[in-house]
């Protein structure tokens, strides 16, 4: 049997199925390669990188948005506020220059008849006039540019694109304007608007004391008004020694501390507080900005990484899979039955080893692993046990 054995063993048969069980096994390998690869561990991998690099493109385009966002000049984004606000404000400031320019007349009148120094119609009369209208035009500008600005892009009316960005990136304008808006709360300066009288210009009607003793009209007013234009004015005397040549100049005198105070004093004060906001609201804005830059920055390289890494695994996982189709294609014409047997090497020679029957059958039945080995494995095992027993009983002692 031994003999049978090793020449079974040396011959071609032997080798080929050997090597055709080999590249069966080859084969079986390769096809568990590729059902991995089709797995739903490789498809979870495939869905994670297709996830990572959406969410990146994402995050770059946000990125892109906020850097022109950055460039935008939101100085022009306020010309309509300005235009809108310069509008309403002269419509304002006129009506109030009418109103004041009436009241101070009228103040004019109850100074005619009250017994009050020349100081007091300024004081009392006028500056108490003005200082009110300078708190009533502060107090309107103040609401009107409340009403322009508390909406919610701030009062900014950037172009499309810019509006675009802004819905990309989810940036909210109306919080921006919370932080500007109490650049609004500032004050006018009321002492700007108060006026003065110069005494020297008041015409005053000479007496016939006066005329008489050659005073000059200086000394006059002097003698009439007193120093400092403090001295009490009797009404029946203003209206001898202030007659309407006087009264005439009073009115020039009020007319010019309108025209020269308003409307320009509470346009400037509108302006700058506008200007204030812009510009308060513009260095939010861009702090926003850089602070939403940095943290997209940050989520998008938190990205990267586990993207690069899973890539990489897809990378090799995919190369592996393309080896093993290869090879399968190469091992599958071998591996099948019907497979061309001359393209195989020829068996080597494979010397007779003498082994106690029952281990050589184990060694044969692990080693060839197919059916025929396990059962040539069982068979010689069996059959060399016994032989082996029958030399030992006809062994002599």
């Amino acid at each position: 049997f031994l003999a049978d054995l090793t020449d079974y063993l040396n011959s071609s048969d032997y080798t080929v199925e050997f090597i055709r069980d080999s590249l069966r096994q080859g084969l079986t390998l390769c096809r568990e390669v590729g059902e991995v690869f089709k797995g739903s561990e490789v498809a979870r991998l495939e869905a994670t990188i297709l996830a990572l690099s959406a969410e990146m493109q994402d995050l770059d385009a946000r990125i892109a948005a906020v850097d022109r966002l950055l460039t935008v000049n939101w100085n022009a984004a306020f010309e309509k506020v300005r235009s809108q606000n310069a509008s309403r404000g002269r419509e304002r400031f006129n009506a109030k220059a009418q109103y004041l320019a009436a009241e101070m007349r009228q103040g004019l009148g109850n100074w005619y008849g009250a017994e009050d120094c020349l100081q007091a119609l300024v004081d009392k009369y006028w500056n108490t006039s003005l200082a009110a209208g300078a708190l009533a035009l502060e107090q309107e500008t103040q609401a009107r540019l409340h009403g322009f600005l508390e909406n919610s892009s701030g009062g900014a009316e950037p172009v499309a694109s810019v509006m675009m960005d802004l819905n990309t990136v989810n940036f909210s304008l109306g919080q921006i304007s919370q932080a500007a808006l109490s650049k609004l709360d500032a004050k006018d300066d009321p002492e700007a608007y108060l006026t003065a009288i110069n005494a020297e210009a008041i015409p005053v009607r000479k007496s016939l004391g006066d005329w008489l003793l050659f005073r000059k009209i200086a000394k006059v007013r002097r003698r009439l008004f007193g120093d400092g234009a403090l001295a009490p004015i009797a009404p029946a005397l203003k209206l001898k020694r202030l007659p309407e040549l006087s009264r005439d100049v009073f009115l020039r005198m009020i007319d010019d501390a309108i025209r020269n105070k308003i409307p320009s004093l509470p346009a400037k004060y509108s302006e700058r507080l506008l200007q204030d906001y812009v510009e308060c609201f513009r260095q939010e804005l861009l702090e926003a900005l850089r602070r939403q830059r940095q943290h997209l920055v940050r989520e998008r390289a938190d990205r990267q990484i586990p993207y690069n890494v899973n890539t990489q695994i897809m990378k090799v996982l995919e190369s592996l899979y393309a080896d093993s189709q290869a090879v399968a294609t190469a091992l599958k014409p071998m591996a099948l039955p019907d497979a061309d047997e001359s393209a195989w090497p020829s068996a080597p020679a494979v010397a007779a080893v003498e082994v106690p029957g029952a281990e050589l059958g184990s060694e044969l039945g692990s080693e060839l692993g197919s059916e025929l080995g396990a059962e040539l494995g069982s068979e010689l095992g069996s059959e060399l046990g016994e032989a082996d027993q029958g030399l030992e009983e006809s062994t002599p002692v």
